[in-house]
C-alpha cells in the first residue's frame, strides 16, 4: 500500500470527534519526535542550503509567538508551554520504536513527506473545533502557523524539502511510518 492511502485516511478522520485536550497532547508528542528526527538529519544534510532554511523555521526558532510565549526554541517547546504531556500508549511506543530505527535517509524521507502532507491534515484539524472558545487558541495558532510555514509556494517548508530525497525510493519505510502514525491517531476515536 502506498503511504498516501494512510495519509488520506488520516485527513478524512472525523476530527470533530477527537477530544481536543488529547489531540493537543498528541500533537506535543509528535512535535517532540519531529524535532528529534530533524536533528538526526543534521549530520548528513546540514550543509544543504534548503535544509538549513528549513531548520531555521523549525529548530531554535522564534516564529511561534503567542500571548506570554516569546521564546527561541524548537516548536514542541511552544506546545509544552501550554499543555502537560500525557502518558504514552503502546501505539505511541511502537511509533517511537519505528522512528528510532529509520536510517538517516528514511528519517529525511519522513520529514519531506510530512512537509508535503501535514498542512492538509492540520487544515482538517483546525476546522474540526472552535479552538479559541474551548481554551485552545494557542493550538489553533500553532496549526495555522504550520500551515503557513509548510504550504508557502515560494519558500515554504514543503518547497524547501521536496528535492532533498526522492520519496518514491522510500515508499516501503514511508508506508510503515504513516501506518504507525495513523494507528496513533486512531487512539483518539
Amino acid at each position: 500500500m502506498n503511504y498516501k492511502k494512510s495519509v488520506k485516511i488520516i485527513k478524512n478522520l472525523n476530527w470533530s470527534n477527537a477530544d481536543p485536550q488529547r489531540l493537543v497532547q498528541l500533537s506535543l508528542f509528535f512535535a517532540k519526535e519531529f524535532s528529534s528526527t530533524t536533528r538526526r538529519c543534521l549530520e548528513k544534510y546540514g550543509e544543504i542550503t534548503n535544509f538549513q532554511e528549513f531548520i531555521a523555521g523549525e529548530i531554535d526558532t522564534d516564529n511561534l509567538k503567542y500571548q506570554d510565549y516569546d521564546q527561541t526554541a524548537d516548536h514542541y517547546k511552544f506546545l509544552e508551554h501550554f499543555v502537560e504531556p500525557n502518558k504514552s500508549s503502546k501505539k505511541m511506543g511502537k511509533y517511537l520504536d519505528l522512528t528510532s530505527i529509520l536510517s538517516v535517509e528514511e528519517c529525511m524521507a519522513s520529514l519531506v513527506s510530512r512537509e508535503e502532507e501535514l498542512h492538509g491534515i492540520f487544515e482538517e484539524i483546525v476546522d474540526a473545533h472552535h479552538w479559541k472558545s474551548l481554551g485552545f487558541g494557542y493550538f489553533e495558532h500553532f496549526l495555522k502557523k504550520h500551515i503557513e510555514l509548510d504550504a508557502d509556494e515560494e519558500d515554504g517548508h514543503e518547497e524547501l524539502t521536496k528535492n532533498l530525497v526522492k520519496l518514491s525510493e522510500y515508499n516501503g519505510s514511508l508506508n510503515k511510518f504513516w501506518k504507525s502514525r495513523l494507528n496513533v491517531y486512531l487512539e483518539l476515536f
